[in-house]
């Protein structure tokens, strides 16, 4: 019998494209088994959706475009 311990060793183990795969699995499943999530789950599933969102960020110029922008001063024009 596979216990947990033996999943958590190997998930480091594996390519990063299945890791993202299974966070994606785990967070939908925890949503679907959660009618009222916790402070806890709720911060559990958002650091699994900003690991998930990495890859998007790393793959897609357009996200990160306005980062050329972090050096300028800010100005609120009302």
């Amino acid at each position: 019998m596979i216990t947990t311990i033996d999943i958590l060793q190997a998930i480091p183990k594996l390519p990063q494209e299945d890791c993202f795969r299974i966070a994606e699995t785990l967070l939908q499943t925890l949503q679907a088994q959660t009618a009222i999530p916790t402070r806890e789950q709720i911060n559990q599933q958002l650091q699994i959706a900003a690991l998930l969102a990495v890859e998007d960020y790393i793959n897609d110029p357009e996200l990160t475009a306005f980062t050329a922008l972090d050096g300028e001063d800010f100005y609120e024009y009302a």
